[in-house]
């Protein structure tokens, strides 16, 4: 059995082995249930704001026998959450500000040893610039490819040091997977583009972005060669 698709078992991969993890906005609480069944964890906790999504995370956890690892818990975001019921905190499938505020909104993200795994729907640049911000290091990221789209999961924790972001890395962070790197690059020329055709004097900025995003991909391409040929 895998109740997972491709997005949460991204998020999944970056859930350390015997944590205490935290799923905020758990929809079916498919992740804990099948990092439970996986034996990957050694305490699930489901949250959502509404009392639908919990109903049906506690079907799942019934269906899955999970009931002695996962629970489920009625939280604005991690409000009503315990620092030792979240070592690994998942946030997925909400726009980048929304995410931000919810990590803001308890101070007890911020301890050390604690892990976000981010996956915003939207606005991934703004959840980028406000980690380097607020003292978040982004550790690594890693693609999602759905369709025409491409999603970016985000593994980060703190560790006090406030971070210049520029364009760049507000557009890529830490990602290596050309696919999402290639969608940023293309979705800045068609910005730029439009922007031209409005008279617009941004454009010359958007379009030297995509320029450095092309650079960066190229960097990320002989780095892989590289590593392809020592291995051999």
């Amino acid at each position: 059995m895998d109740l997972l698709d491709a997005r949460l078992r991204r998020c999944a991969d970056f859930v350390r082995p015997g944590t205490a993890l935290c799923d905020v906005g758990c929809d079916h609480g498919y992740l804990p249930c099948q990092l439970a069944l996986e034996g990957k964890i050694r305490s699930g906790l489901a949250c959502d704001v509404n009392p639908s999504p919990l109903d049906s995370a506690k079907r799942t956890i019934a269906r899955t026998g999970a009931g002695t690892v996962v629970s489920t818990r009625l939280s604005d975001g991690l409000m009503q959450v315990r620092p030792e019921e979240a070592r690994d905190i998942v946030i997925a499938g909400m726009g980048g500000e929304l995410i931000l505020s919810i990590l803001l909104a308890v101070p007890w993200v911020k301890q050390p040893g604690r892990r976000l795994i981010l996956q915003p729907m939207t606005k991934a640049e703004l959840l980028r610039r406000g980690l380097c911000r607020e003292g978040f290091r982004i550790l690594k990221e890693s693609a999602v490819p759905d369709g025409n789209r491409c999603y970016a999961v985000l593994l980060a924790e703190y560790d006090g040091v406030v971070r210049d972001c520029s364009p760049l890395y507000a557009a890529v962070g830490e990602m290596k997977d050309d696919v999402y790197l290639a969608m940023q690059q293309q979705r800045c020329r068609r910005k730029a583009q439009g922007l031209r055709q409005g008279g617009d004097p941004q454009a010359q900025a958007v379009q030297q972005l995509a320029e450095e995003i092309k650079q960066r991909r190229s960097a990320v391409q002989s780095e892989e060669n590289h590593d392809c040929k020592t291995d051999l």
